[in-house]
């Protein structure tokens, strides 16, 4: 993925966007039959919020909030709802409306 986002802002660059390359650190892996992702940074001093499911039921999604603005998304067993978030890792959305963006409506899961 690293080499794809270099790409299209090298591409960006050379047609006038002048955009840094500033990725968002990622990682996902399965270990049998658990998905887990996470988007973003976390800090030690990162506040948390559970936005869908319940890590009991072995299925959730969660943001991380510093200073203001949501800075990671972590997910078990919830790739879509990780992905729907991730978008607020990149604009550093506010955290205090991190829970009333259509980004966290429920998804269903198969």
């Amino acid at each position: 993925m690293n080499a794809t986002e270099q790409a299209m802002v090298a591409v960006g660059n050379l047609l006038g966007d002048a955009q840094p390359f500033a990725p968002v650190p990622y990682f996902w892996t399965d270990q049998y039959d658990t998905k887990i992702q996470a988007y973003g940074i976390f800090p030690p001093d990162t506040e948390l919020r559970i936005v869908d499911g319940d890590p009991a039921d072995g299925h959730f999604a969660a943001v991380y909030g510093r200073h203001g603005a949501v800075v990671g998304v972590r997910g078990w067993n919830a790739p879509r709802q990780v992905r729907a978030l991730c978008s607020l890792v990149v604009e550093r959305a506010p955290w205090a409306t991190s829970t009333d963006t259509p980004a966290l409506l429920p998804v269903a899961v198969n």
